[in-house]
């Protein structure tokens, strides 16, 4: 069985990080790996950085289409914040990191 694909091309996510080394997967497939973040001069922690920002890559791209489709559409209001509410936990899965209120006046005062 292979993975579904998306329109972009890519192996559709949600993707995760293996817990015990840098593998990206999917659980799309008999064969969950998608790619392997290696570097031999680069910090853990960097490398680690950049495994979380390639997870989370698809949550990343299909909050941007809805946000993007919502402001052409010019939705607003609580249709409009479950764009934002995707792109927040993308943003945390991204840099593994709660977020705050960072961008809470964002997508505010449209509807």
């Amino acid at each position: 069985m292979t993975a579904p694909h998306t329109v972009a091309g890519h192996t559709a996510g949600p993707w995760y990080l293996s817990a015990d080394s840098w593998a990206v997967g999917t659980k799309h497939s008999a064969d969950p790996s998608v790619c392997v973040v290696v570097s031999a001069r680069r910090h853990f922690a960097e490398v680690g950085a950049n495994a979380r920002l390639i997870t989370a890559a698809p949550d990343l791209l299909e909050a941007l289409l809805i946000v993007q489709r919502n402001m052409q559409r010019g939705v607003t209001g609580a249709e409009a914040r479950k764009g934002w509410d995707k792109a927040r936990a993308a943003i945390a899965k991204a840099t593994a990191a709660r977020q705050s209120n960072d961008m809470e006046g964002e997508g505010r005062g449209n509807g």
